[in-house]
């Protein structure tokens, strides 16, 4: 009864809305489940992963992993490309099924890192990127050699091009930093999407002149966001030019990070005065926390590290936008709690 009062009073105060549906946690990653060969059309080729993998698994996650293929064998006849397949794990990679990372659409995610593509020809195409698989549909933002292109697309993912939008392209053995940061959708009392609320995805480039982003995009369809159960991860795919066995391609993953939590610890897709509520209730657990204890980095702890993941992102409607709390807006908070706890013990005593 009085943890509902002062949740009662953050909601009014905060002005809050939708619940979130149960479902598999996203954790930390800390490994990479490797598929050299996901898609195979020329099957003479030479691959070579750095670091090697130890039974199609790389655990801790390097700073910098390569996927080199030489060797093509391409006769010019139908679609010879091979593709390379990474999925980041929370199992150290062992799981062979590819599904231990699996997130839903409450789950924020802001995922990043550097890639450096390299091809001895440019064309056929040569691409590379983040990916998330959305059950089978895939959703890509890469990059390619031929045409030049910065684009996202596939599964539900919003369209984007930097091309076309913002004046950028993409040279082979140029170095791009990628970011995905993704805010779920707010979700009615039914599970369904709230018009207007619907979960939105910002991509950010930097060519090292400083960050390019999307803005945050709205993902439509029936879904609203994410579609629970997909996994994170990168990929290569490369066709050698025709006839040509001195072709090449090297992709270089590199600085690879996930951040899966944001302070949004009773993830209904904000950071607000009910997330802060779930850190100070439960501050001090040194064993078995949960995220929904306010346990942001998966440490099983609850401490100021994941207080300062909250603040990082309080109020904020996307991650881009880091503002701390001012004194006056926690003074709020702390009021409000107050205020909760004593109407709540007020109410009891009657």
């Amino acid at each position: 009864m009085n943890r509902l009062g002062i949740l009662a009073s953050l909601t009014f105060m905060g002005g809050l809305c939708g619940f979130a549906r149960a479902q598999q946690p996203f954790t930390d990653i800390n490994g990479i489940r490797v598929r050299a060969s996901d898609f195979v059309g020329d099957p003479g080729t030479i691959k070579t992963i750095t670091p090697t993998p130890d039974s199609s698994t790389l655990s801790p996650i390097p700073s910098s992993l390569t996927y080199e293929e030489t060797n093509f064998t391409n006769t010019g006849a139908g679609f010879q490309a091979n593709r390379a397949r990474f999925i980041l794990s929370n199992d150290a990679g062992q799981d062979p099924r590819f599904l231990r990372n699996v997130f839903g659409t409450q789950d924020t995610f802001d995922y990043s890192m550097d890639l450096k593509l390299q091809a001895g020809s440019i064309a056929p195409r040569k691409e590379a990127g983040l990916r998330i698989d959305f059950n089978g549909f895939d959703g890509l933002f890469i990059v390619n050699t031929d045409s030049h292109e910065i684009v996202a697309f596939g599964g539900t993912l919003p369209f984007y091009s930097f091309n076309t939008s913002n004046g950028l392209s993409y040279n082979a053995g140029d170095t791009i930093n990628m970011r995905m940061i993704y805010k779920p959708p707010v979700l009615d009392a039914t599970n369904m999407v709230v018009t207007g609320k619907e979960g939105t995805i910002e991509y950010i480039v930097n060519q090292g002149s400083g960050p390019v982003s999307s803005g945050p995009l709205k993902f439509t369809g029936n879904e609203g966001g994410i579609i629970d159960g997909s996994t994170l991860g990168f990929y290569e795919q490369a066709t050698g030019a025709v006839n040509d066995s001195t072709d090449f391609v090297r992709a270089t993953f590199s600085n690879i990070m996930v951040q899966t939590s944001t302070g949004d610890f009773d993830r209904d897709g904000d950071v607000d005065g009910a997330d802060f509520l779930a850190w100070q209730t439960n501050q001090g657990l040194t064993t078995g926390a949960s995220r929904e204890q306010g346990d942001s980095n998966a440490d099983n702890i609850v401490n100021d590290v994941d207080l300062a993941a909250w603040k990082a992102y309080f109020g904020s409607p996307s991650p881009l936008a880091t503002a701390v709390p001012e004194p006056a807006s926690m003074v709020l908070i702390v009021g409000m709690v107050a205020l909760g706890m004593d109407r709540a013990r007020r109410r009891h005593s009657r």
